[in-house]
């Protein structure tokens, strides 16, 4: 329970601090707020006790000053989440939108995976690094999928990439078995816990080489026995929010 708080926490300081930087006014909206503050502070605390002769300042209530103050960073944080937002959108129109695609036609075969790369749009990705987080196996092992890289770029045709279920157990590696198609049902038939879905990492370039917003994709097996069970890829939404 408290990990999840704290992980919740650090998720929304993390967006305050990208809204912060997005935000084009928020110096001079906070300047303003603490020159409020302070004017409060002053005439509500300070000023009735030092006398300053000819001087007749109308008091602030601090509750006024402190609203002031939140509604100047709740200003600087909408602004900010704006443009952090239309900057996504003008870097999604401009980057190459890379996929992962699974095809179930390929899950009995040796050589391939079943699993494909592909981009839409006539830009081409390159640096192309496919990742996914190991977790618990059967007999407590460490279970993971491994990657292999196309180590070219990827354009709108369909490029299989190789994907292998390893276990690792007393400093040992292996695989299961050598069946291209099988791997992805072999890892969710040894994965210890629910639910039985994968989220796979594409981080990649442009031609150019400049980097590109990485994209997950969320693999998932609709029932526990390969008989019957089916495999989808689809892409995982990110929010802001």
């Amino acid at each position: 329970m408290l990990k999840a708080l704290f992980e919740f926490l650090r998720t929304r300081w993390n967006h305050f601090k990208e809204c912060w930087e997005h935000a084009q006014h928020h110096w001079a909206v906070s300047v303003i707020a603490a020159f409020v503050l302070l004017y409060s502070v002053w005439t509500e605390y300070v000023e009735p006790w030092v006398e300053v002769p000819q001087m007749h300042i109308k008091k602030l209530p601090l509750s006024w000053a402190l609203m002031i103050a939140f509604a100047a960073l709740f200003f600087i944080v909408l602004e900010g989440s704006y443009r952090k937002l239309k900057d996504s959108k003008n870097v999604a129109v401009e980057v190459p939108e890379l996929y992962l695609q699974y095809e179930e036609g390929y899950k009995n075969t040796l050589e391939y995976s079943a699993f494909f790369l592909r981009v839409e749009g006539e830009r081409k990705a390159s640096n192309v690094e496919i990742s996914s987080e190991p977790t618990v196996g059967d007999n407590h092992v460490r279970l993971e999928m491994k990657w292999a890289n196309p180590g070219h770029p990827i354009g709108t045709t369909t490029v299989p990439v190789k994907a292998d279920c390893v276990y690792h157990k007393d400093g040992r590696s292996a695989l299961y078995h050598g069946r291209g198609g099988d791997q992805i049902y072999t890892y969710f038939d040894h994965k210890r816990d629910n639910p039985r879905e994968l989220i796979v990492t594409l981080n990649y370039t442009d031609v150019g080489g400049r980097a590109c917003p990485p994209r997950k994709f969320r693999v998932h097996q609709d029932a526990p026995h390969i008989t019957d069970a089916k495999i989808s890829c689809e892409p995982v939404r990110l929010s802001c929010i």
